[in-house]
């Protein structure tokens, strides 16, 4: 027996579609619960099978040829990478440097966040060899002037407190007296003494520096600033992958008073901070914005449909798709 006519399929099709809505209207909360089910199981597996990913370098397949080269390149030689970069300012290059110190030797104890902490211009072999990588006119205006204030460098650390800074004091005009200290010499020293306690005495912060008392010179933005390069553990399931790591620095250096107030300015840098920037200017006004966009679409379908039972069947089904 022949079969339907191609002319004729899309009337039978039309028949089978309205028997199923006659069938599904006469059973209305049966479909809707059987619906309601299925949304419900297809929702638990979307979310355990499915996750979005703020890496962007996770966009492009590991698969292809040159994502293959690179990942053997970056094998055999390690890259060294920071991609967060704290820079500490500080008044003094005491203040900046042990400020720089004591955060990264903080945040080095979070191995689980920070699992690389480095500062390029510290530790034991700087400690040691500074003065080796200075010129040789450097390195003698050091020692001359190392020279010329030590009346105040072995009498303050005998005793380095205000009893002992008075001592000092009445030690220096001692030898200004025999003839023993040029006053020439201790001209810088003492300017920068009584720039501090005139400070201390209207309440103004003052910060003092042993190292410029020694050198005879302002420091330079070298020695005034010091960077700690950090490798953090990103979370690339939220929107700011960076975002815990920075926090956690930031309350760091919040907790170690590392502020203006105190001298020190902490700021951050780097991929990450930078990224996390980006990504912050997408959740801007997102509230206002899925409001407006809301009441724009319902206003399109009440103009459409011009039924409420409709819009919410609408709204539902698109909600469930999403």
């Amino acid at each position: 027996m022949a079969g339907p006519q191609p002319s004729a399929l899309p009337l039978l099709e039309s028949a089978r579609i309205g028997r199923l809505v006659r069938w599904s209207v006469a059973r209305a909360w049966l479909v809707l619960a059987v619906l309601m089910i299925l949304c419900a199981v297809m929702g638990h597996y979307v979310a355990r099978r499915f996750a979005m990913t703020t890496d962007t370098y996770a966009l492009l397949s590991p698969k292809l040829p040159w994502r293959v080269q690179q990942a053997a390149f970056n094998a055999a030689f390690l890259q060294e990478s920071s991609d967060i970069v704290v820079v500490v300012d500080g008044q003094t290059p005491e203040l900046s440097e042990t400020a720089a110190s004591a955060l990264a030797a903080n945040l080095a104890r979070e191995t689980q966040l920070f699992p690389s902490v480095q500062q390029p211009d510290a530790g034991p072999f700087w400690t040691r060899n500074r003065l080796l990588f200075a010129s040789t006119e450097d390195v003698r205006k050091i020692t001359a002037q190392i020279i010329r204030v030590q009346p105040f460098l072995g009498s303050l650390a005998a005793d380095p407190s205000l009893r002992g800074l008075a001592n000092t004091l009445a030690l220096v005009a001692k030898g200004v007296n025999n003839g023993d200290t040029p006053v020439e010499d201790l001209r810088t020293p003492l300017r920068s003494l009584a720039d501090a306690l005139e400070g201390l005495v209207s309440g103004r912060v003052q910060f003092f520096s042993w190292r410029t008392l020694i050198t005879g010179h302002a420091p330079d933005s070298r020695e005034l600033r010091h960077v700690i390069l950090i490798e953090p553990r990103l979370d690339f399931t939220r929107l700011q992958p960076g975002k815990l790591p920075i926090d956690t620095i930031r309350g760091t250096a919040q907790r170690l008073q590392l502020d203006a107030a105190h001298g020190v300015r902490v700021r951050l840098t780097g991929p990450v901070p930078l990224q996390d920037e980006e990504f912050a200017t997408l959740a801007q006004r997102a509230g206002l914005i899925a409001v407006l966009a809301s009441a724009a679409i319902i206003l399109m379908l009440w103009f459409a449909v011009r039924s409420p039972r409709l819009i919410v069947a609408i709204l539902a089904t698109t909600v469930v798709g999403l």
